[in-house]
């Protein structure tokens, strides 16, 4: 599953059950013919993939070892830990080749900020990376 996936899932389900914010109504979202076509392009790109897997291994490793860092009992696989300092916990997943390549060949790169074990028992830790927006979903929102 890509790590572009992944992040789009896990920032749609930290919106839609935030507990301290009042639940919005359901609406559904729809994405111009543009948009997916880019959006499935540049997802199947070869240039991208090779990228997209470095991304994503190396934000693996710098992600574990900061939950094990500020967290005073972590356990990376099952997504839980205790103890943990919500202001050092934030993993530095800035990737430049990533935002080279996303900039020059596909769109626009910007940073996300995502809780990727906010279910499972380490809501304190974030990682901060880049993602990529294809020029056709680009509405500047």
């Amino acid at each position: 599953m890509s790590l572009l996936f992944v992040a789009i899932l896990a920032v749609t389900a930290q919106l839609a059950t935030s507990a301290s914010e009042e639940r919005a109504a359901p609406r559904r979202l729809t994405t111009s013919t543009q948009c997916r076509t880019s959006l499935d392009l540049m997802l199947k790109d070869p240039n991208w993939k090779y990228v997209n897997n470095s991304m994503t291994r190396w934000c693996r490793l710098r992600l574990e070892n900061k939950m094990a860092s500020c967290c005073g009992l972590a356990n990376f696989a099952e997504g839980k830990a205790e103890g943990c300092n919500e202001e050092e916990c934030v993993a530095e997943c800035l990737h430049q080749n990533m935002i080279t390549l996303c900039n020059d060949d596909f769109g626009e790169s910007c940073i996300i900020d995502r809780k990727p074990f906010f279910k499972t028992g380490a809501p304190a830790v974030t990682v901060r990376e880049s993602f990529c927006v294809p020029q056709d979903c680009n509405n500047a929102a």
